[in-house]
């Protein structure tokens, strides 16, 4: 997944194996709780939370270049 600074992505899964159609889920600093997140309303945050909907060894988001500002999830 390649995902631009204005928040397009580009997702190279031939296979189809990332399952884009579920949410990942996020801490809710306002209502306290976690929300979800769905892919085409924030890339960078869905694929930064994959772990919280993915239970496989096969799919490992990685990291490759991010604002020096912002930590990883």
């Amino acid at each position: 997944m390649v995902i631009e600074p204005d928040g397009h992505y580009v997702l190279d899964d031939p296979q189809g194996l990332v399952p884009t159609d579920l949410h990942v889920l996020v801490p809710d600093e306002v209502a306290g709780g976690l929300r979800p997140v769905a892919v085409t309303e924030d890339p960078e945050t869905w694929a930064r939370n994959l772990h919280t909907v993915l239970r496989t060894g096969y799919l490992v988001p990685v990291l490759l270049d991010a604002d020096p500002g912002q930590t990883p999830a």
